[in-house]
């Protein structure tokens, strides 16, 4: 008997111009599961991504039991678009149900407030260099 579709995805916040940024997604429930099923989609583009490479972006997939597939979207170099859209995952079984589940990458700012520290000191020395 054929399940009902469940995904469980993980990904860590991501910083912009670090290097790679995963999403892990879990796709389990449904026997006869397949990463030939398996496709990724970018909200603000509409590009379709299948397990294999392309610019900027690697998805990969694997089989875990019949039930059960790992699949990962993953982001070479993160820029800053990629915080201003969402990302699908979608199971497509024409014979039983295509499914989507949609994420988006959480921004972490820890590099943006070491910049304004910086500035921050910047613009008191020249206050005090106007002063003297």
């Amino acid at each position: 008997k054929k399940g009902d579709l469940k995904f469980k995805c993980t990904n860590s916040s991501a910083i912009v111009n670090n290097k790679r940024h995963k999403i892990v997604c879990e796709v389990y429930d449904v026997e006869g599961i397949a990463c030939n099923k398996i496709l990724w989609k970018r909200g603000d583009t509409g590009e379709d991504y299948s397990p294999g490479s392309f610019n900027n972006i690697n998805v990969t997939c694997r089989e875990i039991t019949n039930s059960k597939i790992e699949t990962t979207l993953e982001i070479l170099q993160v820029t800053a678009e990629y915080f201003k859209t969402s990302f699908s995952v979608i199971y497509n079984d024409p014979l039983f149900q295509t499914k989507e589940f949609q994420l988006s990458i959480p921004q972490e700012y820890t590099n943006s407030v070491v910049a304004l520290q910086t500035s921050f000191v910047l613009l008191c020395s020249i206050v005090l260099a106007f002063i003297l």
